[in-house]
């Protein structure tokens, strides 16, 4: 997954967001590393409220809805649906500020008489329309034009 957001570019501009990236990209290979009790103890403030708020359960089952038999899936027994999900959603939110900003360019060179960029500007924002169009296909959303 580290590797995958990397190479598309995708690691978050968020400054405490890349200091937990990397930290875990760092430790992949540290046996020792236990990554909840290094985030959440960290010296930072920011960084342990951080991985508090994010590791924290944010509903408990009642005690009857276990008696009956019923449960809910634990994130960690279905990470192998998960990951792919969370990634496709987070590539197709940072595709559509990438259009959105398309958008911007594609006007400001229009209203420059800049019709060579213009041209260049909609080639880009179709290409990443069809990347859009693909990962609300994988994400079972519908896309309206």
């Amino acid at each position: 997954m580290i590797g995958e957001l990397e190479n598309d570019d995708l690691v978050s501009e968020h400054p405490l967001f890349r200091f937990i990236f990397y930290g875990v990209k760092e430790n992949l290979e540290n046996p020792q590393f236990d990554s909840w009790k290094h985030f959440i103890y960290h010296p930072d403030g920011a960084v342990s409220k951080l991985a508090t708020d994010l590791l924290s359960e944010k509903f408990i089952e009642s005690k009857r809805w276990t008696k009956a038999g019923a449960y809910t899936e634990k994130a960690e027994d279905i990470l192998d649906l998960l990951i792919p999900k969370i990634i496709y959603e987070y590539k197709l939110k940072k595709i559509r500020l990438m259009l959105a900003a398309i958008e911007t360019e594609i006007n400001r060179a229009s209203e420059e008489n800049d019709f060579e960029r213009v041209i260049e500007e909609q080639s880009k924002y179709m290409n990443l329309k069809k990347v859009e169009w693909f990962l609300s296909d994988k994400l079972g959303n519908r896309t309206f034009i």
